[in-house]
């Protein structure tokens, strides 16, 4: 349960302050706040909506990254570390309408850190496959915004990287970022009235009808999707497409059930 996990913190918190210097006490402890962190505001439709407890979680576990971080530039480790909690960060504040401005800063801080790693490691496909996610939360965020040359360069970006990993042991997982970020870019284009919109938003469908995703992720999806379909059809477009999506992402929400580390 969620008071599980508040637990663990309250222990790792307490080693840390016995041995303050030592860094595998110190990286239990991130996870720790990372998995309190999920469950109390960011892992996709299943959190508590408590996204101000689950920001200061990934507030303390980017602070501790820092630190280790900091220690010893060249530790790839602490610095992958930190990417994750940043990103974890941006997505929490990203729920909250006061700190969006934050949540750009975290994801663009994550953006640079984990853009050295890539350089010092071109061929990582756990670096590229972060970097994916990351494009697409950070454009996500920035066409909500309305910032949306930037908003593009990084979907655009998180499209490209994940084409290259189709062929491997990460197809299913990039497949599934490369539909999520088609519905982003048709959501973009359908807002901003550009010629591309009608054909993203169907190349957008038939890729989330031939992709497997998680029930509530897809729920979130095909809730965006029509709403690109819906502005398209304000303009003259068939509003069926629309109708069809948002009833099946609603379908969805309404099958689904508290899962039970939530339930506690």
């Amino acid at each position: 349960s969620a008071a599980s996990f508040r637990r663990a913190v309250e222990i790792r918190e307490a080693l840390v302050q016995e041995a303050p210097g030592d860094n595998e006490m110190r990286r239990a402890l991130v996870v720790s706040l990372g998995n309190m962190g999920d469950v109390l505001g960011v892992r996709s439709g299943e959190n508590l909506g408590d996204y101000a407890g689950a920001a200061a979680a990934f507030e303390r576990a980017v602070a501790l990254s820092r630190e280790i971080a900091a220690g010893d530039p060249n530790d790839r480790r602490a610095a992958f570390d930190l990417v994750n909690g940043l990103l974890r960060l941006g997505g929490a504040l990203a729920e909250m309408p006061d700190r969006t401005a934050d949540a750009a800063a975290a994801f663009a801080e994550a953006d640079q850190v984990n853009g050295r790693l890539l350089a010092g490691e071109p061929g990582s496909i756990r670096y590229l496959y972060l970097q994916v996610v990351l494009d697409r939360r950070f454009g996500r965020l920035l066409r909500l915004e309305g910032r949306t040359a930037e908003a593009e360069r990084h979907l655009a970006r998180a499209r490209r990287d994940a084409e290259t990993m189709f062929v491997g042991a990460n197809t299913g997982s990039a497949r599934l970022q490369h539909a999520l970020v088609g519905v982003e870019l048709a959501c973009l284009y359908a807002d901003t009235q550009d010629r591309r919109a009608a054909a993203s938003a169907d190349a957008a469908r038939t890729e989330m009808s031939a992709t497997k995703m998680p029930p509530l992720l897809e729920a979130q999806a095909r809730a965006d999707l029509g709403h690109a379909l819906l502005v398209l059809a304000r303009g003259g477009a068939p509003a069926a497409p629309a109708v069809e999506e948002l009833r099946a992402g609603a379908t969805l929400w309404q099958a689904q059930t508290l899962p039970p580390v939530l339930a506690a």
